[in-house]
């Protein structure tokens, strides 16, 4: 479709307030910033601006017109709701009657605009795509580990269990609540330590007694920024 022409005195009228950046520009900011939130269900339904107007008085039969330019240019508008149509250049924030929904700037920084959202647009592209490939990541290392050791670490991420005895009953319940037989202490134990082993847990010992495989159920396990990321990418 072609672009929509600029009514000619709104026009003059957005040459005028671009050099004079008066009270009328301000006030015309205030209302285009109220239809933008209007448009995304924010806004009031009606906006009250105060702007002085001229009035013309006839001393021959005493009547009398009021005039605001303004609003006889924002009248020219047709349909109305094309008033959004009149925008301000995020550049050099003058205002600008946008002949396309697409147009985002004046005329003269539009090309640096659309480049500027160009390269944005890349590097969202971009910032999705390793998401997106750090969530296929993540999601195939968890595959790969064993149904204990994906206990361990909901007990370690989801209950916050730091405790072994906690990690270990923790991981009780989550087999149980699905149905499956619960893993023996010493196999929740031996799997614990060998994510501490591949680096997914940091561990501490307690000074209490050991049992005879060297743990206690007072030992500590606290994720590691590995797991913290692979946690949060899945």
């Amino acid at each position: 479709m072609p672009p929509t022409p600029c009514p000619e005195r709104l026009r003059k009228l957005i040459e005028r307030l671009n050099r004079e950046l008066g009270d009328e520009a301000r006030v015309l900011r205030l209302i285009l910033s109220e239809v933008e939130k209007r448009r995304q269900g924010k806004g009031q339904e009606t906006y009250v601006v105060n702007l002085q107007s001229k009035i013309t008085i006839s001393l021959t039969d005493y009547s009398f017109h009021i005039r605001n330019e303004l609003a006889d240019a924002l009248a020219d508008i047709d349909p109305p709701e094309l008033i959004e149509r009149i925008r301000y250049c995020p550049v050099c924030s003058n205002l600008f009657w946008a002949g396309t929904s697409r147009k985002k700037a004046c005329d003269k920084h539009g090309v640096r605009v659309r480049k500027a959202n160009n390269r944005q647009d890349i590097k969202q592209r971009k910032k999705a795509a390793a998401t997106k490939s750090k969530k296929q990541e993540a999601a195939k290392t968890l595959d790969q580990m064993n149904r204990t050791a994906l206990s361990v670490i909901r007990a370690v991420m989801v209950s916050k269990a730091r405790k072994f005895s906690s990690i270990d009953g923790a991981s009780w319940h989550d087999f149980r609540d699905d149905d499956l037989l619960p893993r023996s202490t010493l196999v929740v134990r031996r799997v614990t330590h060998k994510l501490y082993k591949d680096g997914y847990l940091t561990y501490h010992e307690s000074a209490e007694r050991r049992d005879r495989y060297g743990f206690s159920n007072n030992d500590y396990y606290y994720p590691t920024q590995k797991l913290i990321d692979l946690w949060g990418d899945s």
